[in-house]
């Protein structure tokens, strides 16, 4: 939304999200089991561990031609229904901590979310290592049916935000006269590019996304 940009923007920093809060039902579902009941203790822990992690997600460019930002099923979910605001980070400005985890989000057609302990855990110690290993399938695999999202996941179970400084590269909106786009261009003062995304019309009647700048379409 226009307000959450504002506060990213000037605080340059994104905020860790719960998973108790993301809208994949199966994500909310951390289940497991153990067959040696001394472990019971252990479901617990790795219960609470798995509900601190929490996650900052991006939609990566899905080609060399067709970024993020000009996703309309983005736009219409996350993005205040077309009416929000998008903003571009170059990857390698991104000052991400050591004890963070990320990776791309892989998406099957089937999904196994039950997981069962390994018979030699003991500490929570060991519960944390679990989790490590089986990061792949307990933390970065999602249903096929969310593929359009093109996610890329950071994750922690200390930070409440992430720093992103220097690291914005471009905003995007999807009109040029808007007023919260008047605004964007205010607050943003030139620091970074402002473009908006639509279509055009080829000759042969496809719809082909495109990105012009803001302020320059509008004086047109």
């Amino acid at each position: 939304s226009f307000d959450t940009f504002v506060k990213i923007w000037l605080t340059k920093q994104l905020k860790f999200g719960i998973i108790t809060n993301v809208n994949d039902i199966q994500e909310v579902d951390i289940s497991s089991s153990c067959i040696n009941f001394k472990q019971i203790p252990l479901l617990h822990a790795y219960n609470d561990l798995r509900t601190k992690y929490k996650q900052i997600s991006f939609t990566m460019d899905y080609d060399s031609y067709i970024k993020g930002c000009m996703s309309p099923m983005m736009w219409g979910v996350y993005g205040d229904k077309r009416r929000g605001v998008c903003i571009e980070f170059d990857y390698d400005k991104i000052d991400f901590p050591k004890e963070i985890i990320k990776g791309i989000i892989q998406y099957k057609p089937i999904l196994h979310k039950h997981f069962e302990l390994d018979p030699y855990l003991k500490t929570q110690k060991d519960i944390r290592s679990f989790m490590y290993k089986h990061r792949k399938e307990l933390m970065f695999t999602k249903h096929k049916s969310w593929s359009g999202e093109n996610e890329y996941r950071i994750l922690s179970d200390r930070l409440e935000y992430l720093n992103i400084e220097n690291a914005i590269n471009t905003i995007y909106l999807t009109s040029n006269d808007s007023l919260e786009c008047i605004l964007v261009e205010k607050i943003v003062k030139n620091e970074v590019p402002v473009k908006y995304m639509h279509y055009i019309q080829t000759a042969d009647n496809l719809s082909i996304p495109v990105l012009s700048e803001t302020k320059s379409t509008r004086e047109q």
